[in-house]
């Protein structure tokens, strides 16, 4: 029993200390160093334009039917789609 305790501390105690380190020094795969919180405040005004509600809207919208191909439904779908791109700007 105290074999398992011991190395459960262990553990805890080096994986305490990972944990710290990676808080510390935040690095995003594909970034420099130096541009990291730059993209990590982009990141956060694009989760904070996100509207839940409009997705909830958007996702009935599109699933409260069957999308087959050449569908008059599915042509609506399309054509809804067209419109929200154009209203954000595409």
């Amino acid at each position: 029993m105290h074999k398992i305790v011991t190395a459960a501390f262990i553990i805890f105690c080096l994986f305490s200390n990972f944990m710290g380190q990676a808080a510390a020094s935040v690095s995003i795969i594909g970034f420099k160093q130096e541009n990291v919180s730059n993209q990590l405040e982009l990141e956060k005004q694009f989760a904070a334009g996100i509207n839940r509600e409009e997705m909830i809207e958007w996702h009935k919208r599109l699933s409260e039917k069957p999308n087959h191909i050449g569908s008059p439904h599915n042509r609506e779908m399309a054509d809804y789609l067209a419109a929200l791109f154009k209203e954000w700007g595409f």
